[in-house]
C-alpha cells in the first residue's frame, strides 16, 4: 500500500507538472525541450498485454500546437525493488508508443541509497546499457528565498521533504519559513492538502520550532497550535478516562475487601495484597465467593 510519503511526491508532480521539468534540468541528464504546456496523462501503461503496468505519474511536455515533445515517466521510489529496471523498461516503451515522441523516465526519492541504486546501469536489451534519470535528496536544492518558494510551492515543500528529516533545526525553520508562505498563494483545499504534507515533513520539533521563530518575528500560524492543542486535549482525555477507569477498579477492590472483612475478619496483609493485585474479573470472581466460602482458603483456593 503506498506510504503518505510516496502519495505526497505524486500529488506534487500531479498539482504542477511543470515540476517535472524542472527536476530534469536537476538530474544531469538531457534537460528539457523548449515547451508551451506540461501535462498530465493517464498514468496506466497497459497496451495489448494483459498485464497492467500502472506508472507514479506521466507528464507530457507539448509545443504551441499541441504536439507532444517529450514523455517523462515519474516513479517515486522509497526502497529498492528487485527486478524493477524491467518494468522501467516497458513504461518507456509504452508512453513512446503512445504519445509518438521521445521518452525518459526520472526517478523522484528523497532516500540517498536508493538514489544510488536507481542510478546504476541495467540491460534489459542485450545491446543497451539503460539507466533512469535520478532525482535524490542531493539534487533537491534547499528553497529558504521566500519570493523563489512563492513561485514554485510545490518545489518549496519537496524541498523541505527532502530536507526537513536530515538538517539542523535552524535550517528546518527557514525551510519551513519559506515554504508557509508559498502555501498562501494556492486556493484553500490545496493549502490544506500541502499543510497535512508540511505537518509530516516537519514533525512534532520542526513545527514547534517553526511556530516559535513565526511568533517571535510577529507572525502567527495557528494551524500547528490548533494541531498541539487537539493532541492535548485528546492526551487529557484519554488521561482522564484511564483514571476514572482505575478509580472503578479501586472501588471494586475495596468493596471486595469490606465483603470479605465482614465475614471472616480483618485480612492480613498477605490477603490484601492479593486483592490489590486482582485484576476485574478475579475481583467478581471473589466476591461471589464471599457470599458461599466457608474460609478465606476456600475463597483463594
Amino acid at each position: 500500500m503506498p506510504s503518505a510519503e510516496h502519495e505526497g511526491l505524486v500529488t506534487l508532480i500531479e498539482r504542477n507538472p511543470a515540476l517535472a521539468a524542472e527536476l530534469l534540468s536537476l538530474s544531469g541528464g538531457p534537460g528539457a525541450p523548449a515547451f508551451v504546456e506540461a501535462r498530465v496523462e493517464s498514468s496506466n501503461l497497459t497496451q495489448l498485454d494483459p498485464a497492467t503496468f500502472h506508472a507514479d505519474a506521466v507528464v507530457v511536455l507539448r509545443d504551441a500546437a499541441g504536439q507532444a515533445l517529450l514523455a517523462l515517466v515519474v516513479e517515486v521510489q522509497r526502497r529498492r525493488v528487485a527486478g524493477k529496471r524491467f518494468t522501467w523498461m516497458v513504461y518507456v516503451a509504452s508512453v513512446a508508443a503512445r504519445f509518438r515522441c521521445p521518452a525518459d523516465l526520472l526517478i523522484l526519492t528523497l532516500d540517498p541509497k536508493v538514489a544510488r541504486w536507481a542510478r546504476r546501469p541495467g540491460i534489459a536489451i542485450r545491446r543497451a546499457a539503460w539507466s533512469p534519470l535520478v532525482i535524490g535528496p542531493e539534487e533537491i536544492p534547499e528553497v529558504v528565498d521566500v519570493e523563489e518558494a512563492k513561485r514554485s510551492p510545490e518545489r518549496a515543500l519537496l524541498s523541505l521533504m527532502a530536507h526537513g528529516s536530515s538538517a539542523d533545526l535552524r535550517q528546518v525553520v527557514r525551510l519551513g519559513d519559506a515554504t508557509v508562505h508559498a502555501l498562501e498563494v494556492l486556493e484553500q483545499p490545496l493549502q490544506e492538502l500541502y499543510w497535512r504534507m508540511m505537518e509530516r515533513a516537519l514533525g512534532d520539533e520542526g513545527a514547534r520550532a517553526l511556530e516559535a521563530y513565526m511568533d517571535s518575528h510577529g507572525e502567527q500560524l495557528g494551524y500547528f497550535s490548533r494541531k498541539f492543542e487537539a493532541a492535548r486535549k485528546t492526551a487529557i482525555e484519554e488521561g482522564r478516562q484511564e483514571g476514572r477507569q482505575e478509580g472503578r477498579q479501586e472501588g471494586r477492590r475495596e468493596m471486595v475487601i469490606r465483603a470479605l472483612e465482614r465475614r471472616f475478619g480483618p485480612l492480613t496483609e498477605a490477603h490484601r495484597a492479593r486483592v490489590l493485585a486482582f485484576n476485574a474479573s478475579e475481583l467478581e470472581q471473589i466476591f461471589d465467593r464471599s457470599f458461599s466460602a466457608n474460609s478465606l482458603s476456600d475463597v483463594f483456593a
